[in-house]
C-alpha cells in the first residue's frame, strides 16, 4: 500500500548471467536511494530472492512460489533485466498442487515457460494496473557475446527470449537498452528517484500523528478480510449511537472477534455518518500504542487537530494525565458548535502496559463525546465500570452500555471453517469437521481461522488426520500458535525461526526486513519463505514486521524465551546489534529502550548521556520519549537527572569546544526545564549554555536568545525576579530592533516582562507594556495563529488593574475578555471558566455579592459540565463559592460546596497543598460558626501544624489560622467557666 509508505521493488532476472547487476544494485543503488528517502520516512525494500541460494536451487524453480507471493506484496513496484538467456523452464510436473490451487493461471503454461517469464507474467504482463511503475531494462548483446559463457542463450533461448522482449515492448511499457552494468545501476538510480521522488515529495513528509495513524490503519486492514456473523453486534453498536450513549463496552472472550467487529463496523460507518468524527486506537498496534501515556497523548493530539487548538500539550507525564478531562471539555465544547460528535474506539484496553488502576481515566464525559472500548474480563475492566460520574442535574452515574460479542455457535463456526477453506478450493471430510466443532475452542474466530490456515497448506493428504489431531491437542490458543511455530521450524530451521522470532518480540515496535536479516543472520529466501508461511500472524506498517496479535506473541515468549533471563539476553542483543549502528532516529528509537527492558541500567544511562544520543532522541523522538527513560532510571536507582546531565558536559567538553557543544548544552537545560527539573545543576547549564553559545553563535545568535529565554525562565520559577528582568529586557531591545513589536516572539517577551513587573508590584511599567502589547496581539493574532494570546493578555490586564483597586478597568477587561472568547469559541468552551471566575472575585471585592454568587455558578455549571465535579478547576469554583455562602452566614449551603472541593483538592493535589489547607481552613470556620466546636478544633489544629511546616510560623496565613484558632479556643473556655 501506497500509503503505508513502503516500497517493495522486486527484481526479476535470469539468475547465472545477472550477478554483477544484481551486486551493484543490492550494494550501491538501493543503499543511496535509502539514505534519500529516510527523512521522508519512506522504507525501501529491495526483493532480490536469488541472493543465499544455488544456482541449482534458483535454475529448478525451488522459489518459485515465494517469488509469485513476493510480487503481489511488491505491487506496484517491478524491475525487470533481461540479456540473451532466456532462463530454465520447469517440466510440467515441476509445479506443486498447492502452488497451482493458488495460482490457477499457471496451469496453461506448465512445461512451456521459464521461471523468468512466469515472474513477468504475473508480475506484470497479466496486469495493466502495473504501468508507470514497472521498468524494463535490455542488456545489449554485446555485452554478453563479450562475455561468453552462462551469458550465451541456446539456438531455442534466443527465439523464446525475442517473442518475450517484443511483448514487453508492444505493451508500452518503458524499456531502457544498456550497455554494461555500471551504466544499468546510473540508469535505475535515476529512474527510481524520478518516481520515488514524485510518489514521496519532501513536501508531503507525514509527521509522527500521520505515522502512529498509519500503525492503526494497518493494524485494522488485516480484520476486515474475512468477517462472518457480526451484523446483530453492528447493529447493536449502530443504534447506541443513534442515541448518543457516551460510553459503550465491547465485551468478549479473547480472540472472539472484538477487534473485527470494530474494525469493520467503522470502516463503513464513518462514511456514511460525517457528523461523528471517529478515531480508533487498537492497543495491539505497537508497543507504544499500548503505553497509556501515548495512549493519552494521542487522544488530545486528535482533539487538538480536530478543534484548530493552538494549546500546548503538555510534556511532564502527570500534567499530561491530568489534562485530559480539559481537553475533552475543549472538544465538547467545539463538538455542540459545530453540530459534531467525536467517537474514541479504543481497542483492547485490558492491554495496558502500566497503570491499570485507571485513576487517569475521565470519569466524567461531557456532551458530545463517546467512547467506546473492548476490554477482557480483569483489573481494567473493574476499574472501568467503576469511573462514571453523573451529568449535572442527575443523581446516578451512568452505566457502560455493552453490547456483549458471543463465542460462534457450532453451525456457525462449521460455516466459518468451511468459507475460509473454500477460497482456497478445499473442503475438510465432515467427519474432520465435527471433530474440529467437537474442540473447547472450536466457537473462537482466532482459533478456527488459524487451524483452517494450517489445515490448508498441509499437503500430505493422507495425513491430515493425523495432522489435525496434532493441532487439536491445543489447550488455548497460543498453545496453537506454538505448533504453527513448529511447522515452519521444520521449513525454516529452527534456529532461524527462533532468531527471527525473538528478534521482532524483542523490538519495541517491530523490525523492517534489512534489520531481521542483519540481526537474525538469515537470508532473504528463508525469511521470505517464513514470512509467507505465518502470512497474517505478521503485521507489517510502515515498513516495519511485528506480531499482528499477542497469541503469537505469547507462543513465541512460552516456546523460546520462557525463562526471565533468555528475556533480558533478546534485548541485550538488540541492543548491542543497534548500538554498533550509525546514530540516528532509528537506532534511538530502539536502543534505549531495549537496555531498559534488559534492566541494564548502566548500560541504559551511558547510552542516554551520550551527547549525539541525546540530541537525536530529544529531537526526533521527542521529550516524552527521553524522559520515560529517565522516570525509570530515578526509580530504578534514585538518580539524580540534572546532575547526571551536569556531569555529562563536563565529558562532552572534554570532547570538543565548538558551537555544536554550545548547542547540546543548550537543549540540554532546556529538556531539564521543560520536564520541571529545574533545581541548581539546570541553572548552572542554562548559564553555561548562554555564555558558551555567546561566545561562539554571539549574543544575537536565535540560539542564543533562546537559551536567555530559558534562563529567565529559570529565574522566574525560583522567584528571582530582578534576574529573570534584566534579561528579558535585554531579549525584548534586541526584539523590537530587530523583529518588531508586531513579532510573536517581541509579543511573548513582552506579555513575560508584564507579569514579572506585576509580581514585583511595579503597576506603572507592567501597564506601559500592556499599552503597546494589546493593540500589537489585537492586530497579529489571527496572522500568526497565536491562539488566545491576545485574551490571555487582556485577563491579565484586568488582573493588573484588579491589583490596584482600579475595579472599573478590570472589569472591562475581564468582560471583554470573555465577550471575545464567546465569539471564537462558543458559550460552552472551559477557558469561559477563568474569565467568568475573575469577574465574580471582582464583583464579590466589590460587595456585589448576589452578582458574584450568579457568576460562580454560571462557573460551576460550565466546569462541572464540561470537566465533571472531580476536576481541580470545578472544584475551585465549589470553593469560591462556598467561601462567599460562608461569609454570607449561609452555613448550610456553604458547608457541602467546600466538602466537594476538599474531597477533590484532597484527592487530586494532596492533604498539604495550599488549595487543599485553604479550603480545610473554610470548613473549619464553618464547623465553629454552627457550634461543632470539637471538629473546629481538631481541623485548625491540623491546618496550623501543616502551614508551619510549609509556610512557616511567620507567614500570614500560618498566622491567620492561629488567631482562628486561639479565638475559638478562648470563646470555648469562656463559655466552660
Amino acid at each position: 500500500m501506497l500509503n503505508q509508505r513502503t516500497i517493495r521493488l522486486f527484481l526479476s532476472s535470469t539468475f547465472r548471467d545477472f550477478g554483477e547487476e544484481r551486486d551493484l544494485l543490492v550494494k550501491r543503488v538501493f543503499p543511496a536511494l535509502r539514505a534519500k528517502l529516510k527523512d521522508r520516512f519512506v522504507e525501501l525494500v529491495d526483493v532480490d530472492l536469488r541472493w543465499g541460494i544455488t544456482a541449482e536451487e534458483a535454475e529448478r524453480g525451488e522459489v518459485l512460489p515465494i517469488c509469485l507471493s513476493e510480487i503481489d506484496r511488491a505491487r506496484p513496484y517491478f524491475i525487470g533485466m533481461l540479456g540473451e538467456r532466456y532462463g530454465w523452464v520447469p517440466p510440467p510436473d515441476g509445479y506443486a498442487a498447492d502452488l497451482l490451487e493458488r495460482q490457477p493461471w499457471l496451469k496453461k503454461h506448465q512445461g512451456g515457460k521459464s521461471v523468468t517469464e512466469l515472474e513477468i507474467l504475473h508480475g506484470v504482463l497479466n496486469n495493466r494496473s502495473m504501468k508507470g511503475r514497472a521498468f524494463f531494462y535490455f542488456r545489449t548483446p554485446a555485452y554478453a557475446w563479450a562475455k561468453g559463457g552462462d551469458y550465451l542463450p541456446s539456438s531455442e533461448d534466443r527465439a523464446r527470449q525475442t517473442e518475450l522482449k517484443r511483448r514487453i515492448r508492444e505493451r508500452g511499457l518503458p524499456v531502457v537498452s544498456y550497455t554494461n552494468p555500471e551504466a544499468l545501476a546510473k540508469r535505475i538510480e535515476r529512474d527510481l528517484w524520478k518516481l520515488l521522488n514524485a510518489e514521496f515529495p519532501a513536501s508531503e513528509v507525514p509527521d509522527a500523528y500521520e505515522r502512529e495513524r498509519l500503525r492503526h490503519e494497518a493494524y485494522a486492514a488485516p480484520k476486515r478480510r474475512l468477517y462472518l456473523g457480526g451484523e446483530r453486534y453492528q447493529a447493536a453498536i449502530a443504534k447506541l449511537l443513534e442515541t448518543e450513549e457516551p460510553r459503550i463496552m465491547i465485551e468478549g472472550v479473547s480472540g472472539g472477534g472484538k477487534s473485527a467487529l470494530l474494525a469493520n463496523f467503522f470502516e463503513a460507518y464513518s462514511k456514511r455518518h460525517h457528523r461523528y468524527l471517529v478515531h480508533e486506537h487498537y492497543l495491539g498496534a505497537s508497543a507504544d500504542a499500548a503505553n497509556p501515556h501515548a495512549l493519552v497523548r494521542r487522544l488530545i493530539e486528535i482533539i487538538q487537530r480536530s478543534t484548530d487548538s493552538r494549546e500546548e500539550i503538555p510534556t511532564d507525564p502527570h500534567k499530561l494525565m491530568d489534562s485530559l478531562p480539559t481537553w475533552l471539555a475543549t472538544a465538547s465544547a467545539w463538538a455542540r458548535k459545530h453540530r459534531k460528535r467525536f467517537i474514541f474506539v479504543l481497542d483492547s484496553l485490558n492491554s495496558l502496559t502500566d497503570q491499570q488502576d485507571l485513576r487517569w481515566w475521565p470519569a466524567f464525559l461531557p456532551r458530545g463525546i463517546t467512547f467506546i472500548v473492548s476490554c477482557l474480563p480483569g483489573p481494567v475492566l473493574v476499574a472501568l465500570k467503576g469511573k462514571a460520574e453523573p451529568l449535572p442535574g442527575e443523581d446516578k452515574p451512568p452505566k457502560w452500555q455493552a453490547v456483549k460479542v458471543q463465542p460462534l455457535t457450532k453451525p456457525q463456526s462449521a460455516t466459518l471453517l468451511k468459507t475460509y477453506l473454500a477460497r482456497f478450493n478445499k473442503k475438510l471430510p465432515q467427519k474432520m469437521v465435527k471433530q474440529v466443532q467437537s474442540h473447547t475452542l472450536s466457537t473462537n474466530p482466532l482459533f478456527l481461522r488459524t487451524l483452517a490456515e494450517e489445515l490448508r497448506l498441509f499437503g500430505v493428504h493422507e495425513e491430515l488426520q493425523k495432522r489435525l489431531d496434532h493441532y487439536l491437542t491445543s489447550e488455548t490458543i497460543d498453545d496453537l500458535f506454538e505448533r504453527v511455530l513448529e511447522r515452519v521450524e521444520q521449513d525454516c530451521g529452527k534456529k532461524q525461526v527462533k532468531a527471527a522470532m525473538t528478534a521482532v518480540w524483542a523490538s519495541r515496535s517491530g523490525l523492517t526486513e534489512k534489520e531481521i536479516l542483519g540481526i537474525a543472520q538469515l537470508t532473504p529466501v528463508v525469511w521470505a519463505r517464513m514470512r509467507h508461511m505465518l502470512d497474517e500472524s505478521l503485521l507489517e506498517t510502515n515498513g516495519r514486521i511485528t506480531f499482528a496479535h499477542d497469541y503469537l506473541r505469547i507462543a513465541v515468549k512460552d516456546r523460546y524465551l520462557a525463562v526471565v533471563a533468555k528475556q533480558a539476553r533478546a534485548h541485550r542483543h538488540l541492543a548491542q546489534w543497534f548500538q554498533a549502528r550509525p546514530v540516528d532516529a532509528r537506532r534511538a528509537e530502539e536502543e534505549p529502550y531495549q537496555w531498559m527492558h534488559a534492566y541494564d541500567c548502566i548500560k541504559l544511562q551511558r547510552c542516554l548521556t551520550d551527547r549525539e544520543m541525546f540530541l537525536v532522541i530529544r529531537q526526533k523522538l521527542g521529550t516524552q520519549a527521553l524522559l520515560s527513560y529517565w522516570i525509570f532510571l530515578e526509580t530504578q536507582r534514585g538518580v539524580d537527572t540534572a546532575l547526571i546531565y551536569r556531569r555529562a558536559c563536563t565529558r562532552w567538553a572534554e570532547a570538543r569546544e565548538d558551537s555544536a557543544l554550545a548547542e547540546s548544552i543548550a537543549e540540554l537545560a532546556r529538556f531539564l526545564i521543560d520536564t520541571g527539573r529545574i533545581g541548581g545543576p539546570a541553572l548552572v547549564l542554562a548559564e553555561e549554555a548562554v555564555r558558551r553559545l555567546t561566545e561562539v553563535r554571539g549574543p544575537n545568535h536565535t540560539s542564543t536568545l533562546s537559551s536567555r529565554a530559558s534562563l529567565a525562565t529559570l529565574h522566574t520559577d525560583a522567584g528571582r525576579y530582578d534576574q529573570s528582568l534584566a534579561i528579558q529586557q535585554g531579549l525584548m531591545d534586541f526584539r523590537m530592533r530587530r523583529q518588531g513589536l508586531d513579532h510573536s516572539e517581541t509579543q511573548s517577551t513582552m506579555g513575560n516582562i508584564a507579569l514579572i513587573l506585576t509580581y514585583m508590584g511595579r503597576y506603572a511599567q507592567a501597564q506601559s507594556i500592556y499599552n503597546q502589547l494589546l493593540p500589537s496581539l489585537r492586530r497579529t493574532s489571527t496572522v500568526h495563529r497565536s491562539g488566545h494570546d491576545d485574551l490571555t493578555a487582556l485577563n491579565n490586564q484586568g488582573l493588573l488593574y484588579y491589583y490596584q483597586e482600579q475595579y472599573a478597568q478590570a472589569e472591562s477587561c475581564f468582560l471583554e475578555a470573555w465577550r471575545q472568547l464567546r465569539a471564537r469559541e462558543g458559550p460552552d468552551h472551559p477557558d469561559n471558566g477563568d474569565k467568568i471566575n475573575n469577574l465574580a472575585n471582582l464583583y464579590f471585592k466589590q460587595g456585589r455579592v448576589d452578582e458574584a454568587i450568579s457568576l460562580h455558578r454560571q462557573c460551576l455549571d460550565l466546569w462541572q459540565g464540561g470537566l465533571g465535579w472531580h476536576n481541580p478547576r470545578t472544584a475551585s469554583s465549589h470553593n469560591n463559592l462556598g467561601y462567599i455562602l460562608l461569609i454570607k452566614g449561609d452555613f448550610s449551603s456553604a458547608e457541602p460546596m467546600l466538602n466537594r472541593a476538599h474531597a477533590v483538592y484532597k484527592q487530586r493535589l494532596g492533604e498539604q497543598h495550599p488549595n487543599t489547607l485553604m479550603c480545610a481552613n473554610s470548613l473549619a470556620i464553618v464547623y465553629s460558626k454552627t457550634g461543632r466546636h470539637k471538629l473546629a478544633i481538631a481541623e485548625f489544629s491540623r491546618v496550623l501544624a501543616l502551614r508551619r511546616d510549609i509556610l512557616g510560623p511567620a507567614h500570614p496565613q500560618t498566622l491567620g489560622t492561629q488567631a482562628r484558632l486561639d479565638e475559638l479556643l478562648a470563646s470555648v473556655s469562656i463559655r466552660l467557666e
